[in-house]
């Protein structure tokens, strides 16, 4: 299993700090609204920053994963109805991908083409017309689709699905092509992935086998294909934190037994307060 690092920003200290750590992956995010802050334009200042961060990773020992669909999309997009309609998200958002990957695909290990996409559209649509908000969700599923088929190919495609509370939406369409339960299917939706990744976070006194039972729930959608566990560990300091890796380490030692192979495991605790390696690590490391 490869441990990756989620941090907001890595330069050279917190990347020879994650090595240390034990990282051999990094989770960048793109900023769509920062690399094309205007429609049809890109900020070369951002791109180029991006881009450094990519080689910096390499450089450092990382494999730099890209994220590029988080919480905002731009101002300019929203005001063309955004991912709630239909005509500008097949518009804007394969622009926006074959553009980052023209740009980087290259240097790039791997894709999350989108960050737990059901809590996208429950922010971006909410307080919306129902039949809006239901178009709106579908836009977003042939928007994976679109990504899917720009990326596949090159780096692995791993999806970040929110998995607790579980909702079958996401895992059932991405296993059977139908974005809506009626039958009719998306080309090129079935099976658009190569990992299955889910996103859970974890305490102290988070009960191990629920958040195993999750996981291979979720391992169950794709059998064919290895899992990606996204663990944001909740804790007031480093040593709180640290118990929430031991219960995380448990979870993964629990899913292994049950026959789930768990690829990479990407966490948000690798460093510590001080920038040095966390203890949380040492127990993910030796997990």
């Amino acid at each position: 299993m490869r441990l990756g690092a989620v941090i907001d920003r890595a330069g050279p200290d917190e990347r020879a700090a994650l090595v240390a750590a034990g990282a051999t992956e990094l989770r960048i995010p793109a900023r769509w609204a920062q690399l094309q802050p205007r429609s049809g334009h890109w900020d070369g200042s951002v791109l180029e920053a991006l881009a450094a961060e990519v080689t910096g990773a390499r450089e450092a020992g990382l494999a730099p994963w890209l994220a590029l669909l988080g919480r905002r999309v731009p101002d300019w997009f929203d005001d063309e109805g955004g991912f709630a309609d239909a005509r500008a998200a097949s518009r804007w958002w394969p622009r926006y991908i074959d553009g980052v990957a023209g740009h980087l695909g290259d240097a790039v290990a791997g894709w999350f083409p989108m960050i737990n996409p059901t809590g996208f559209a429950t922010a971006a649509f909410a307080g919306r017309d129902p039949d809006v908000a239901f178009a709106g969700r579908r836009a977003l599923v042939v928007a994976w689709r679109d990504a899917w088929r720009i990326l596949h190919g090159g780096g692995p495609i791993a999806t970040a699905l929110s998995i607790d509370p579980w909702d079958d939406e996401w895992p059932r369409l991405l296993r059977t092509g139908e974005p809506t339960p009626t039958g009719l299917e998306l080309d090129d939706l079935a099976g658009s992935c190569d990992l299955l990744g889910g996103l859970v976070t974890i305490g102290a006194k988070t009960p191990v086998d629920h958040v195993a039972e999750l996981l291979v729930r979720l391992a169950a959608e794709g059998p064919e294909r290895p899992v990606a566990v996204m663990v944001s560990l909740h804790g007031e300091g480093d040593e709180e934190r640290a118990d929430a890796a031991d219960v995380a380490a448990a979870v993964l030692r629990g899913v292994g037994d049950d026959g789930v192979t768990v690829d990479t495991l990407f966490t948000d605790a690798l460093l510590a307060s001080d920038g040095n390696p966390a203890p949380a690590a040492n127990q993910l490391r030796l997990r």
